[in-house]
């Protein structure tokens, strides 16, 4: 393995703190991908048997084989019914499987070598399962965009903003065309950033979203980090970024998200103090 079990080597650490992320290759066990793979493609084939007969039988007129089950597949299931393709996804995300991809001793190891602190004072928050179908169904994808944000914009509890990463594990190979993601190199070390609230939705006010302003995001080198399968990256919760738009007409892009921090940093604010943050 590219990736020490107990370490994430002196030469990456440096580059995490310099760059605001890292890319670990060769990082998540293939045999916890495979079983994330199985729980979706019985998600996905339960999920057709519960489309109205005519439906089912267009979904099984396809044939899907393994492969395509899960790319192609999903996608006449997203035609047929978005309802039951949600389903997929949300089931997904409960599912024992995403939460042995999440619990793994080697990602624990990587993201405590990051942020500086013993694996067993790891704090984990919000671990989140991303589905991005292709760009061209347009309604869906402006529904899960992200504009340029700061995770930290988003999560103030449970987690030190300070400490905090994410780790970004794509299921299968991720790079421009599939929506790699998009980071600005070094602005985590300008803290926590002005973000304005947005509207995806403005005409009726739904999903609301944090944003950078361009003039800030400006200032920033911008690349794309591209992972293959197996691998992952980490990013801090200052580095400003956003998720890429997948161009691929027969593909979706699947992607782990596990947010970690300190429990010992000094920002670390449990949601018990939350009611007495708002009263101050």
């Amino acid at each position: 393995m590219a990736a020490d079990i107990s370490s994430l080597g002196e030469a990456a650490c440096r580059r995490f703190e310099e760059l605001g992320y890292v890319h670990c290759p060769n990082s998540v066990p293939a045999e916890d991908l495979n079983a994330f793979e199985t729980t979706l493609r019985g998600l996905i084939r339960h999920a057709a048997t519960c489309l109205p007969e005519a439906e089912r039988r267009a979904f099984d007129a396809c044939r899907f084989d393994d492969e395509r089950l899960l790319h192609e597949g999903l996608i006449r299931l997203y035609q047929l019914s978005p309802r039951l393709e949600q389903y997929v996804v949300d089931a997904a995300l409960n599912s024992f499987a995403f939460y042995r991809v999440v619990g793994n001793p080697r990602i624990a190891a990587l993201a405590a070598s990051a942020i500086g602190c013993p694996v067993e004072e790891l704090g984990v928050v919000a671990p989140f399962f991303r589905v991005d179908l292709p760009g061209k169904y347009e309604a869906l994808a402006r529904k899960i965009s992200l504009p340029f944000h700061q995770e930290s914009s988003y999560y103030r509890y449970n987690v030190s903003p300070d400490t905090g990463i994410v780790v970004w594990i794509p299921l299968f190979d991720c790079g421009p065309e599939e929506g790699a993601l998009h980071v600005c190199v070094g602005s985590h070390r300008e803290g926590a950033l002005p973000h304005e609230g947005v509207y995806l939705i403005p005409e009726e006010q739904r999903h609301f979203r944090t944003r950078a302003p361009d003039d800030i995001v400006a200032r920033f080198k911008e690349v794309r980090l591209s992972v293959k399968r197996g691998g992952l990256g980490i990013q801090h919760f200052h580095l400003l970024h956003r998720s890429g738009l997948n161009t691929r007409d027969n593909r979706v892009r699947y992607t782990i998200l596990i947010r970690f921090s300190h429990l010992g940093g000094v920002d670390y604010r449990p949601i018990s103090w939350r009611s007495e943050d708002e009263k101050e």
